[in-house]
């Protein structure tokens, strides 16, 4: 049996970017890099985080590391009052180190945090560990997509016809708009408490300009994979964030923002609808058809949107063949029985965007 004993070590906000350089010549972590500078650099703004929160777990064994758990600090609203809450992000034991009590010692040093931490959009492995640690279900949420991948002959000429006849279809009955794409939102509207006065995850225009700024995965033609074996992903062929501030036709009045994300892997490229926000609602159309024409520009394989935009994408053809709706299961350790994320489980309005979904 091996005795040998498992080390933590908790990073802080403060101390993410000197870890992550430190950790990048070390040969300790040879085989196995807990996080990227991209990661670290992002942690280190993080509009929501204090200097002294910690953002990554990092379990060693003889000194080596083993494994690791990612933590988000983000916020939590409810009746106009903002607290604390920390979402777990990438969780990863090496192969050889599974069942040797590693996954349970990085999550009971989580525990021993004593916060509100939440988990949304893990594996089927984490999810299990998680479970069984304890940690109990808060709800889950149905998003949409749109497949075209489930074609296998789908091919690029039928889907600029299939975007083109979808963009038909939505632009009779769309306004005449235009939009301008920019680096960050300057607006103050919030995109977070749109539609609703119950508790949420509060997303903000400071957290929205935070993740277009410092992304944590990077285009492959931008950054090379230099630095040891990552379990999460640092480079795709293409991941970018499109930031879209939307006027009207005579450019003279602001409709609002729209934010997309594209990536593109070996298998297929993603298009998602992030946040938006519009002074109109029913403009929400204007989001629904901008997404189809990045779409159709990249070819995409697949669209990700909220539920809420369903009714704005859907036509015939789409709904009977292409359109499907998937559940995210979230989970939950409150900090005590009294705590706000405790007192909110039954009232939680969940959001597309929720943790470090955006990031991916």
């Amino acid at each position: 049996m091996d005795h040998n004993p498992i080390g933590i070590k908790k990073i802080k906000a403060r101390d993410i970017l000197d870890f992550t350089k430190a950790a990048l010549s070390d040969p300790n972590y040879r085989d196995i890099v807990p996080v990227s500078m991209s990661r670290a650099i992002a942690h280190s703004k993080n509009p929501y985080a204090e200097k002294e929160d910690v953002v990554l777990l990092v379990a060693y064994m003889d000194g080596r590391c083993v494994g690791y758990h990612g933590i988000l600090p983000g916020l939590l609203q409810r009746d106009g009052n903002f607290s604390p809450v920390f979402w777990g992000s990438t969780f990863f034991v090496s192969n050889p180190f599974r069942g040797r009590g590693v996954g349970k010692a990085l999550l009971e040093n989580i525990k021993s945090l004593n916060v509100d931490f939440v988990v949304t959009g893990m594996t089927g492995q984490a999810k299990k560990a998680l479970k069984d640690f304890g940690l109990k279900r808060l709800g889950q949420l149905i998003f949409c997509q749109i497949r075209l991948d489930r074609i296998k002959i789908f091919s690029g000429f039928k889907k600029r016809l299939f975007y083109r006849l979808m963009l038909n279809q939505m632009s009779a009955n769309v306004k005449d708009f235009r939009y301008i794409q920019v680096k960050q939102i300057k607006h103050s509207e919030d995109a977070a408490t749109l539609g609703t006065n119950s508790p949420h995850f509060y997303r903000g225009i400071d957290l929205i300009n935070w993740m277009l700024r410092y992304p944590w995965i990077q285009s492959s033609g931008e950054m090379k994979n230099r630095w040891g074996r990552y379990y999460f992903s640092e480079v795709r062929y293409i991941f970018r964030y499109i930031a879209l501030e939307i006027y009207s036709g005579e450019m003279e009045l602001y409709q609002g923002f729209l934010i997309l994300s594209i990536s593109r892997t070996r298998k297929k490229t993603v298009v998602k609808v992030l946040d938006y926000n519009f002074n109109n609602p029913a403009d929400s159309k204007i989001a629904c058809l901008l997404t189809v024409k990045y779409a159709r520009d990249v070819l995409a394989d697949r669209i990700e949107f909220p539920l809420c935009l369903e009714a704005d994408f859907s036509c015939k053809f789409l709904r009977k063949f292409f359109l499907k709706r998937q559940k995210r299961t979230y989970l939950f350790l409150p900090k005590d029985k009294d705590s706000a994320l405790a007192n909110s489980a039954g009232e939680l309005v969940l959001k597309f965007c929720d943790g470090d979904i955006p990031f991916s």
